[in-house]
């Protein structure tokens, strides 16, 4: 009996890894291989802890080539009234980077350095500043720099681009109006602000983000470790079915959304949670492998969704009866208002809305007001 007992057992076991093979594989067909994605993460985290260490061309553990607040030149530029800005590019090794709004153009600079001084133009509304060459290849430093630059621009300015990189310090920019918004963060914080531009791209690597008020035709967003929130934008825009596009991706870290308004909200993450309210959209897409979706008081005219691990609760505005659904769980249950589904429903009614979702393991609970 014990015998038989035990071969029971063996064999469900063997049922179970092989139906959960056949999941993942098929997963993997229709979603391509995740770890691509956390690979690419690693990379961005490597170099990452090659400009904290100081390290822009080699990476050492030799500290012999230790800067020293002493041996620091300065760059200094008092809050100086400019000509009329129409376009921006800074690049800067280390250093917080700062937009604000005033009466007037004004530029402020204060930095230091160790090599040769850093390049700073104001031509023909092209404001530049690079400072690539302003510290060695390798080095370390044990004290803050705190190097500063901050541009002042009055509220009728109309920018065709906005180009910002920093390999470590924080990014503020709040007030503007661009063309096109580029901004790349490998350590540091990005906050934004009051901000509205036809394109919008923002690639962090190892930092956090506040995002508000932003009017934006496309917004290209990812970030490899870090939070990402996202509040009132494209707010103004109440109408869906515009050309507008929303692509989020995440690796490690969590998405919250307060009133997003887009045709189109693509969202990957592979590490985190995603979470989201008052939101308008006609297409959306989310794509997690280990992390919990919860989305209240939206619409969401066609939903796909898939999750590895994890669960997805969503509360939607409007009837059950407007959503054709195809969802499943390998391992969990579905829950559509109250009523429990064994782990798979279909229901095709007509409706103009429809809803899917695929999950490996973890609970899909939906509900209509």
């Amino acid at each position: 009996m014990e015998s038989k007992f035990y071969d029971k057992q063996l064999k469900d076991y063997t049922v179970k890894v092989t139906k959960s093979k056949n999941i993942e594989a098929k997963r993997r067909s229709k979603k391509g291989i995740r770890i691509d994605r956390f690979m690419k993460g690693m990379l961005s985290m490597v170099f990452a802890v090659m400009v904290l260490s100081g390290c822009s061309y080699s990476f050492s553990f030799n500290n012999s080539n230790q800067l020293k607040m002493e041996d620091a030149k300065e760059f200094k530029m008092e809050k100086t009234l400019a000509d009329p800005i129409k376009q921006i590019t800074i690049d800067s090794r280390i250093g917080d980077i700062e937009i604000i709004k005033d009466d007037n153009y004004y530029v402020e600079i204060n930095y230091r350095y160790f090599n040769e001084k850093p390049t700073y133009k104001l031509e023909n509304g092209i404001l530049s500043f690079d400072d690539s060459k302003a510290f060695p290849n390798s080095y370390s430093i044990s004290f803050d720099i705190k190097n500063t630059i901050k541009i002042y621009l009055p509220e009728d300015a109309d920018l065709g681009q906005i180009t910002i990189s920093t390999a470590s310090g924080d990014v503020s920019l709040s007030d503007l109006q661009t063309e096109k918004l580029k901004v790349s963060v490998a350590y540091g914080d990005l906050t934004l602000k009051k901000a509205a531009a036809e394109e919008t791209n923002i690639n962090m690597s190892s930092g956090s983000s506040n995002i508000s008020d932003l009017d934006t035709k496309t917004l290209d967003y990812s970030n490899s470790y870090g939070n990402g929130d996202f509040t009132n934008i494209n707010k103004a825009n109440t109408n869906s079915q515009d050309d507008s596009r929303i692509k989020i991706s995440m690796s490690s870290g969590n998405a919250d959304f307060d009133t997003v308004n887009s045709k189109n909200l693509e969202i990957s993450n592979s590490y985190g949670n995603i979470t989201g309210k008052g939101l308008l959209i006609n297409g959306f897409e989310a794509d997690l492998s280990s992390g919990d979706l919860k989305i209240s008081k939206s619409i969401l005219e066609k939903a796909d969704i898939s999750n590895s691990y994890g669960d997805v609760i969503l509360s939607l505005t409007g009837d059950t009866k407007d959503y054709m659904l195809d969802l499943s769980t390998s391992y969990g249950k579905v829950d559509v208002d109250g009523k429990n589904y064994d782990g798979h429903l279909i229901r095709e009614n007509g409706g103009s809305k429809r809803l899917t979702a695929d999950l490996s393991s973890g609970d899909i609970e939906v509900t209509f007001e």
